[in-house]
């Protein structure tokens, strides 16, 4: 008989520490569901601070325009002979260029800043282009005239109205039904649309800024503040 009841009670020990067992299982398996439920939790909150965002695109491009803009070419001088026109002699002062004819008569002043370019004569505004996530902008005062939009290694120009007027490669180019081209040699670069010469470059302009020079359909201030504006680098 004893016999018999200590049999009956050893499974009832093997069925307590089962259940112990069991117990703390479920105990280890709710502690780790609050450790996952936490780390979870924490990384919302982290998140919803803003420099936990990366921000679209357009953020990404306006980030690349200001690294860009930090290695920028910094030219301290050159010069510009349109056809028919006198020479015009660039020369860097700070985040300026003082502009002269080849006679040293002053002609008008660039003005750099972080996200934009104006060009002023006589002590007044003739033209402005401001730095956009995917280029730039060009305006006469506040109406917008020009939209620049970055392609690749080159740049789509369209007026304010979205019209496509021309495009330009890193060397080239094609403006309404005229192709634009630029020929370099040691000393200076050539710039032609639709087989006539434009204008001559002489100094580092870089072949990017120089072919905005050709977008007669701008006035020369226009034109100047789009090619600076990318020289620069200001806009990407």
């Amino acid at each position: 008989m004893m016999a018999d009841r200590q049999q009956k009670r050893a499974p009832c020990r093997g069925e307590t520490k089962g259940s112990a067992l069991a117990k703390l299982g479920v105990t280890l398996v709710g502690a780790m569901r609050q450790i996952h439920f936490t780390t979870v939790l924490m990384g919302i909150v982290l998140c919803a601070s803003p420099a936990c965002h990366r921000g679209d695109r357009d953020d990404d491009a306006s980030r690349g325009a200001s690294q860009e803009r930090a290695a920028s070419s910094k030219i301290s001088r050159f010069s510009l002979q349109f056809e028919g026109a006198e020479s015009l002699d660039f020369e860097r002062h700070g985040d300026e260029f003082t502009i002269a004819t080849s006679a040293g008569k002053a002609w008008g002043t660039l003005k750099l800043a972080a996200d934009r370019v104006k060009l002023e004569q006589d002590g007044k505004e003739t033209a402005k282009a401001k730095a956009k996530e995917y280029g730039f902008k060009v305006y006469d005062g506040d109406r917008e005239l020009f939209k620049v939009k970055r392609k690749g290694n080159g740049y789509e120009v369209r007026r304010a109205d979205d019209t496509e007027m021309g495009r330009f490669d890193a060397q080239s180019g094609r403006f309404a039904s005229d192709e634009v081209t630029l020929q370099s040699t040691a000393t200076a670069s050539v710039l032609e649309r639709g087989g006539r010469k434009l204008v001559t470059v002489q100094g580092p302009l870089s072949s990017s800024a120089a072919l905005m020079l050709t977008v007669t359909e701008a006035t020369l201030p226009q034109r100047l503040v789009m090619a600076a504006i990318v020289e620069e680098r200001i806009a990407p």
